[in-house]
Formats: structure tokens, C-alpha cells, sequence
């Protein structure tokens, strides 16, 4: 019988103490359609992931593909976004551009432009929603930029400050026989059993599994001692 006890806490102290690593979602960010055009016209030169558009090329090119002059390119990405809420974009180019959310176009510059931020608010609901940047650049210096946040946190917009939480105050220890005791904080130890029943309300711990080890050891001890007895 100590043995089976022993065999059942060494199942439920390693199923306690297992560690679950989270999953961490992974940003595809951008698909980038780069064309040799300023006319998002024909077949894209190049075909990139770009994690953000952020992008300042000067007199320079994106790519060795690609003419510092006269290209064009189309953004695509699909965000989810976790609440319902206005949201601010954000976009600077040099020269045109245009965005889109969920296919409506929501700003249109389109034109021969030095550098030049225009912002946008749109209300989203919460789940995933496609966004497009169009881009060109005519001549000279070129950049593109897009960014996107809750309306209330847009640069200038007041925002409000997490509210510091108190530290636990200091609490005295006492001394007894030679041997400092700490405070206590009146909040009571689990315990092993108290871990096992908040695993198990967590569906952490499996007991049907559990039982069925536990059979299994059982039947194993059982064969043993019939094999020591005929002996």
C-alpha cells in the first residue's frame, strides 16, 4: 500500500511540475509588390516580406531590381486587431500613396509631393482586417511610412499613465530561541494538494490518465509479489 501512495505522489508531483512553454504568435508582417513603374502596372519586379513600412530611401533604390526613379509598390497585410475601437493610421510618403482598409480606399494622395504625414481614424471591430498601402515615387527623395494605434494615443492626444501600485510595506520579524522568524502575510500555503486540485480545475492534469497509470503500476506490483510467492 506505501508503495502504490509513493507511486501516485511521484505521478502528480511530475504532472504538477511540468513546465507549458506558451506559443508566441508570429507577425508575417508585409507582402511588397515593388514594380519598375510608377503605375503599380504589369508584373511586380520583385516580391519581398517587409516586417514594416518604414522605410526613408532618399536618392537611393529599394532593391537592385528596382529604379531609385519612377517604381511604384503595393503593401498587403492582414492584422487582427484585439478589441473594437477607432483607430488612427498614419501615413508619410514621398511621393503618392494611398490606404486601404478591408478593400475601401480611406486616403488617397496620389499625386507629385514632397514629404508629407496624413493621418486618418477608423473604427474597426475586433478581428482581422486587411490592410493595403499603394506607393509611388516620381523623382528626387522617397520615403514611405505607415503606422497604426488607438485613436486616444495618437501623438499630441493626452494618455493616461499606468497608476503605480503600492509596495507592500515593510513588516517586522521576530526572534525566538535564536531563530528569526518571518511575518506572516496571512495568506495560507497551497500545499501539494491544493496544486494538484488547481491543476485539475485547469484541465492541466488529466486524472483518467492518472488512474489508468495508477492500474497499471498496480497490476505490476500485484504480478511481482505472485511471482515472489510461487518462488
Amino acid at each position: 500500500m506505501k508503495i502504490l501512495l509513493s507511486l501516485v505522489a511521484m505521478v502528480i508531483l511530475t504532472l504538477a511540475t511540468a513546465v507549458i512553454q506558451p506559443v508566441e504568435a508570429v507577425d508575417a508582417g508585409f507582402s511588397g509588390e515593388y514594380f519598375n513603374n510608377p503605375t503599380l502596372s504589369g508584373t511586380a519586379a520583385l516580391v519581398r516580406t517587409d516586417s514594416a513600412i518604414d522605410f526613408n530611401w532618399r536618392q537611393s533604390s529599394p532593391d537592385p531590381a528596382i529604379s531609385a526613379d519612377n517604381f511604384s509598390v503595393r503593401w498587403t497585410k492582414a492584422e487582427t486587431f484585439a478589441q473594437a475601437d477607432k483607430y488612427t493610421f498614419t501615413m508619410v510618403s514621398d511621393d503618392g500613396a494611398k490606404l486601404y482598409i478591408d478593400n475601401n480606399l480611406v486616403t488617397d494622395k496620389w499625386m507629385e509631393r514632397g514629404t508629407t504625414t496624413d493621418k486618418v481614424t477608423v473604427e474597426l471591430s475586433q478581428g482581422d482586417h486587411q490592410i493595403k498601402m499603394e506607393y509611388y515615387e516620381y523623382f528626387g527623395s522617397a520615403n514611405a511610412k505607415l503606422k497604426w494605434e488607438l485613436a486616444g494615443n495618437v501623438a499630441g492626444a493626452a494618455t493616461t499613465a499606468p497608476t503605480p501600485q503600492p509596495s507592500p510595506s515593510a513588516q517586522p520579524t521576530t526572534t525566538k530561541g535564536g531563530v528569526t522568524e518571518l511575518p506572516k502575510t496571512g495568506t495560507p500555503a497551497l500545499g501539494w494538494m491544493g496544486v494538484v486540485l488547481m491543476l485539475v480545475g485547469l484541465k492541466i492534469i488529466n486524472l483518467s490518465k492518472i488512474k489508468a497509470r495508477i492500474e497499471d503500476s498496480a497490476k505490476y506490483l500485484w504480478n511481482e509479489r505472485q511471482l515472489k510467492l510461487d518462488s
